[in-house]
């Protein structure tokens, strides 16, 4: 006889997987209750259907019905009209902003899609490598324009809060929800130990150049420039290792032991290469306008700048990529979960910040690996916190230690929340008139005044 009397789909029926528990009631009502606002955006969006795609002929083989058709986030596309039209519409710049905020949300999320159909045609380890890959699609396009236009400290701010989403967010919120699901959830520990490696590798790249700024010593520079670039062309090489070590000499110790779903893909290659071509020239569209209002939308918002690039920007652009580790952590993948939110932290540190400034050498700009104390600070603190629980847990995962990084992730926002407005216009960075500069990035006009004054 089976276990269960009760067939499934009956109200008395519980699975048969030993580590599955349902929420306490308590849990689940306040569960609930947080639901009530998705709940209320859900009843809004489905009020406002879209126009139904046919599910044959040629907008179902170029993918038309798959990617644009069925999916309640999609309405907010719509907002790309005034934002097209936006001399005609008048918009100010903290219009602007939200709307371009708000549109990168369908816009990652549908990146994620593509990205999610064509990792279906390979395997396990390249599927997480494209997640997390074309995750970070959106912000290294805000960070590729916003150099151009010689905001460096955009770069920088939007890269860190990327990192720290990553590691205390999206980790967090995929042990907290995969926790109150299941008691005890497994991960392999290898993935904990050598991203953890990586990511205190990168921070003493950032970490290092702050500490030899701010411990009196006259530092040239043009030879901190220099440094910096040296720095990150040995973080790249560390990086392609990496890659050759996950997908070579230890491909068995990443790939997925977890049975396949039986999921098929609805695009060919082909199609969900060229969607994803186009979305991704969309999302560079999206985000010029939306590096050009920064400015305009802390004062519209009377916030500082430095959330806005340290939080918002980084939660907006990596929103898919959160769902998707949280959606996996849920259907106790945690290997996938842990695959998509750790390696896209190394992959921003290792490789997109030091892309950056390489490019900044390319496009003539100070981009350096200098940050600020409490970034350092911050950086440093969230890669002990996440390698303590990595390593302390043994592979295992509980949605406590998903509270704990959550919280943490919370009290950093509210200290990027309380920085003073900083003036982020071009070159933002250090100064050859003081290599010591002020919290804010910019160069002292005290110091600089007694620097140029002539002695008594």
């Amino acid at each position: 006889m089976s276990q269960h009397s009760t067939p499934p789909g009956t109200p008395d029926y519980r699975p048969s997987c030993p580590e599955y528990r349902p929420a306490p009631f308590i849990l689940t009502r306040t569960m609930r209750a947080t639901a009530l606002p998705f709940r209320l955006c859900s009843a809004v969006t489905s009020a406002v259907q879209l126009p139904a795609l046919p599910s044959t002929g040629p907008c179902a083989t170029l993918g038309f019905t798959h990617v644009l058709g069925g999916q309640k986030t999609n309405i907010l596309l719509l907002l790309l009209i005034p934002l097209m039209f936006g001399a005609t519409f008048e918009l100010t710049p903290g219009v602007s902003f939200g709307c371009s905020l708000l549109v990168l949300i369908p816009m990652a999320e549908r990146l994620s899609f593509v990205t999610e159909q064509l990792a279906l045609h390979t395997n396990a380890v390249l599927s997480g490598l494209l997640n997390a890959t074309f995750g970070n699609v959106t912000e290294l396009i805000v960070c590729w324009l916003a150099l151009r236009e010689g905001l460096i400290r955009v770069v920088q701010l939007s890269l860190l809060g990327s990192v720290l989403s990553n590691l205390l967010l999206v980790l967090g919120a995929s042990f907290m929800i995969g926790g109150f699901r299941y008691k005890k959830q497994k991960f392999k520990q290898i993935v904990g130990q050598v991203n953890s490696g990586l990511l205190m590798l990168g921070a003493i790249a950032l970490i290092l150049p702050t500490i030899l700024v701010h411990s009196g010593k006259d530092v040239d520079v043009t030879n901190d420039i220099s440094s910096s670039r040296l720095c990150s062309t040995v973080l790249l090489i560390n990086y392609l290792l990496y890659l050759y070590f996950q997908l070579n000499t230890h491909l068995y110790a990443f790939a997925d032991d977890a049975p396949a779903d039986g999921e098929a893909a609805v695009l060919s290659p082909r199609v969900a290469g060229g969607w994803l071509a186009a979305i991704t020239v969309a999302v560079a569209l999206v985000s010029n306008v939306l590096v050009d209002a920064i400015t305009g939308a802390a004062e519209d918002y009377h916030i500082s700048s430095v959330f806005i690039c340290a939080v918002l920007i980084p939660i907006a652009g990596n929103a898919a990529e959160h769902g998707a580790a949280v959606i996996f952590a849920y259907r106790n993948q945690m290997d996938i979960a842990l695959g998509i939110a750790l390696g896209s932290a190394t992959q921003v540190l290792l490789f997109v910040l030091p892309v950056c400034v390489l490019l900044g050498w390319v496009e003539d700009q100070p981009m350096t690996l200098y940050f600020q104390p409490y970034e350092c600070l911050t950086l440093l603190l969230t890669i002990v916190i996440v390698t303590f629980v990595l390593t302390a847990a043994s592979g295992r995962s509980n949605w406590l230690v998903g509270v704990i990084l959550v919280s943490t992730y919370f009290i950093i926002c509210v200290g990027f929340f309380d920085h003073r407005s900083e003036n982020l216009d071009k070159h933002g960075v250090r100064s050859a008139v003081n290599s010591q500069p002020t919290m804010s990035g910019l160069v002292d006009p005290v110091t600089t005044a007694r620097a140029v004054a002539p002695p008594v």
